[in-house]
């Protein structure tokens, strides 16, 4: 008679059946794969770009201006390979309610308007802080028209507005080339210096390109009035310090203190040649 203990053993698989396991899953995860990296994935992307110098804009002036670079998204193998490339501490996504065709053409016409807009501010305010006003004012205006625009957006609105103002005051904010000076950020209608995107961005270009100093929207104050998440000070400076940056932030909250601050420049220097 037999008896049973009430367990049974289970099944073993034998050499064979291990090998066909490991076959299908060996045939499934690149199916997974594909099919998970296929699907479709609308963003916006924003990289590192460059520093520009507001000379290519017909101006007589040794500063910088920054801009990123942006693309779009279709599938989200598209997203992985830019981060593999790039690094996420250097990128940012943003999905799309829409296609990317359908944003571009909304972000092309609203940053045209924003460019026209900050570039009218800055060239009044320089304007109003230049007297007497130079007779080719004009003809300088109409170039920067033209030279600017490849580029869409509002951040070079300080940048050009102190570069304005350097070339009719006849200055040299870099001092014989011994500051390499740099920034971002719109020109407002009341000198206000305004918020803008791709900060994170612009402090990796500054940085890779031997910015000394970097001007900033001085926003920590205000930026939740208007929007959403960390000001650009706060970003920025957060950046330069998680990462050890070279550069040096100068954060500000209208043309005046940009203008102060270059003045405190040029007093450092002549008391260096001075000792």
């Amino acid at each position: 008679m037999m008896h049973h203990t009430g367990k049974q053993t289970a099944p073993q698989l034998g050499h064979w059946g291990r090998e066909w396991l490991v076959a299908l899953f060996l045939l499934i995860l690149p199916t997974f794969y594909a099919y998970h990296y296929s699907q479709p994935y609308y963003s916006e992307y924003v990289l590192p770009g460059e520093i520009v110098s507001l000379q290519e804009f017909g101006l007589d002036s040794s500063l910088y201006m920054t801009y990123v670079n942006s693309g779009y998204t279709y599938l989200l193998i598209d997203a992985e390979d830019i981060l593999e490339e790039y690094g996420e501490e250097k990128v940012d996504f943003f999905e799309l309610a829409m296609t990317p065709e359908e944003e571009e053409m909304v972000m092309m016409e609203e940053g045209e308007f924003s460019r026209l807009t900050t570039l009218e501010n800055a060239f009044s305010i320089a304007q109003e802080l230049t007297q007497p006003i130079p007779d080719e004012a004009q003809a300088v205006y109409d170039e920067l028209l033209h030279g600017t625009a490849e580029y869409y957006g509002d951040s070079l609105g300080l940048m050009v507005a102190l570069g304005l103002i350097e070339e009719w005051k006849g200055l040299d904010f870099s001092q014989g080339g011994r500051y390499k000076i740099a920034g971002t950020g719109t020109m407002e209608n009341n000198h206000e210096v305004g918020s803008i995107g791709g900060m994170r961005q612009k402090i990796w270009s500054a940085e890779a390109s031997g910015v000394d100093y970097f001007f900033i929207p001085r926003d920590k104050g205000s930026y939740y009035y208007l929007y959403e998440g960390i000001s650009n000070q706060e970003e920025a400076e957060a950046i330069v310090e998680e990462y050890g940056l070279q550069v040096e932030l100068v954060p500000v909250a209208n043309l005046e203190e940009a203008l102060e601050f270059l003045e405190y420049l040029r007093g450092e220097n002549s008391d260096a040649k001075s000792r």
